[in-house]
Order: structure tokens, then sequence, then C-alpha cells
């Protein structure tokens, strides 16, 4: 609005409040590509490459699944020595973006015990949690050949687009 005085003792009084602090966003997840493979005794090899870019965080939170160990981290190729919080959860260091546009790899190698399969068993897998949004999720999974499989289920928390699920059946002659 716009308003016009004629008169000399007119003022304006302006009210201003502050706004609330809010760190600005300084890592951002590209992409995770995971691969595991299962075998027949119920251990779980996963392999998972996770692309990002980072301004300003020293480390990336992540909480592992019950049973899961890390095996080996690499950063760019080269390894890279988690710590652990007060939580339980994984630091694994990071190193800044070049020119904040440039993302960088850091690779997991997880190995996870299960209840050996069977001929009936179900296999419950999951992937660790990451502490910071993710853009692209692609998970690939092999399962011992002998067993038959029936359908693959999966939960995942709300997101805006989802992606497909597809569940190849290996030729039987």
């Amino acid at each position: 609005k716009a308003y016009r005085y004629h008169s000399r003792g007119a003022g304006v009084t302006l009210v201003t409040t502050e706004l609330p602090e809010k760190e600005p966003s300084s890592a951002a997840i590209d992409r995770i590509r995971a691969f595991s493979v299962i075998s027949a005794e119920g251990k779980v090899l996963t392999d998972m490459r996770i692309t990002l870019k980072n301004r300003l965080r020293p480390a990336l939170l992540v909480t592992l699944p019950k049973d899961t160990e890390l095996r080996s981290s690499l950063l760019d190729g080269d390894p890279v020595k988690p710590s652990k919080n007060d939580k339980g959860q994984l630091m694994l260091p990071l190193r800044r973006s070049k020119n904040d546009r440039e993302p960088f790899t850091l690779q997991l190698v997880l190995e996870t015990s299960l209840p050996s399969l069977g001929l009936f068993g179900r296999a419950r897998l999951a992937l660790p949690a990451v502490d910071l949004p993710i853009s692209s999720l692609a998970w690939s999974v092999r399962a011992p050949a002998k067993n038959t499989y029936s359908t693959l289920s999966g939960a995942w928390a709300q997101q805006l687009y989802a992606g497909e699920g597809r569940w190849h059946r290996p030729v039987v002659r």
C-alpha cells in the first residue's frame, strides 16, 4: 500500500520481527546405488554407493540395520575410518565438493546375517538409513537360484515420486 501525507507532522511507524534461524541445506544425496547378494546360508553382502554434494557438513550419519556390520568404507576410492556418535550411528567423514557443484562418491560394503533361507524362508532386507534426503535410489538383489520366489514387497517412506520395482525370475528348463 502507498500513503501520501501533506502535513509536516506526519510519520510512519515500521514494525519488524526476526525470522527463525534456519540452517541452509549444506549437502544433498543425488543417488544411492546398492547391490546385494544373498547366500543360501543367510549372509548378505551389500555394496552401497552414495553420490552426493557437500558444502559444509563434516560427516554423514548412517544408521545400520539390525545384524549388519560395516566391512569397508571408501571416499572417492580412498579408505576412510568412520566413528560412532552417542546414539550408535556411524559418522562417515565427508569432503567438500569442488565449486559446490561436483559430486563425490562414498562407497560402503556391508555384511548382514539373516537366518538360513531354507526352502520356504523369508528374507527381510534393509538398507542403512542416512540423515539426508535422497533424490534417487536403485537397489539390485541377487538371491540363491535353487529357491522359488514369489512377490517382492517393500515399505517406503512417503515421497513425491516413486520409481518402479521389478522382479526377474530365472528361466527354468
